[in-house]
């Protein structure tokens, strides 16, 4: 008479005919967790760096952590948008003391932070149109047309719609990271020998990264 297995052995075994997918799913899910914690380490970090030089009169440094704070997204806290609102604020405040020059580093350093945002989506799309129109008015007021990266930026984003490009941008990000468990698990042996897979898995790598690069460059 045949007995049906125990709810234990019938794991270990669905874990032994498995164990390199579920190494593999392990893998990414520590590699997204720990960039989660970092990015909630350091948008709460930038935000008190940027306020402390803020309040120490150096603006310009201000700036630069509050942007950084503000590209390092959680959903976890509010650091994110409150470094937004400062660099808003910031910029705002430039404007009417007749500071284009620190205004408009602050408008773009706000909008470069909502573009490279590390997420699967672009969680403070809304402000880019106000965002823009302050930049189009700050450089009304210099009197030139100084439009960073100019034609080239703006037939760059007509092909590819912010949403799509910060998807874009957050799903080759990823696909970087989980190269690196893939490679321990495919890369090598047991014996610690390369596999026939590793240049495919570092060409994967390498065409990942260049990606996302790319697409930060051309922000």
């Amino acid at each position: 008479m045949m007995t049906r297995p125990a709810p234990a052995c019938a794991l270990r075994r669905c874990y032994a005919r498995n164990r390199s997918v579920v190494t593999v799913i392990a893998g990414l899910f520590a590699v997204v967790i720990a960039f989660l914690i970092r990015n909630v380490v350091d948008a709460n970090a930038s935000l008190r760096a940027g306020d402390a030089a803020r309040d120490a009169g150096e603006r310009e440094m201000a700036i630069l952590h509050f942007r950084h704070g503000l590209e390092s997204y959680t959903p976890f806290g509010d650091a994110n948008a409150q470094s937004l609102k400062r660099l808003l604020s910031m910029g705002d405040a430039a404007m009417a003391r007749g500071d284009v020059d620190l205004a408009l580093f602050a408008y773009r350093s706000g909008r470069f932070g909502i573009l490279a945002t590390r997420h699967l989506t672009v969680p403070f799309e809304s402000y880019l149109a106000p965002i823009h129109r302050r930049i189009r008015n700050a450089e009304s007021k210099r009197g030139g047309l100084e439009r960073r990266k100019g034609p080239r930026l703006e037939a760059y984003e007509a092909r590819l719609p912010v949403r799509w490009k910060g998807f874009l941008g957050a799903a080759l990000f990823l696909l970087w990271l989980g190269t690196f468990p893939v490679l321990i698990r495919f890369g090598f042996d047991a014996f610690g020998a390369r596999t026939r897979l590793l240049p495919y898995i570092g060409a994967a790598a390498i065409a990942a990264f260049a990606g996302w690069c790319g697409l930060l460059a051309a922000l």
